[in-house]
């Protein structure tokens, strides 16, 4: 098992990035390696409930 840290600088302006960084948070995830999101700069808001949930709904099926 290997560790990853994610580096999230993008918000809601840039929906390709987030969603792409979501994507393979999540398959590192499934693969049984530890995840961490580092969220900064414009990505911090997707930290505040809910707002992340348009962006990568996809994500949870």
């Amino acid at each position: 098992m290997s560790k990853f840290v994610f580096v999230l600088t993008r918000g809601l302006e840039d929906p390709t990035r987030v969603t792409r960084t979501f994507q393979l948070a999540k398959a590192a995830h499934e693969n049984g390696h530890e995840v961490s999101l580092f969220l900064t700069d414009d990505g911090v808001v997707l930290a505040k409930e809910g707002m992340a949930d348009n962006l990568c709904a996809s994500l949870m099926s």
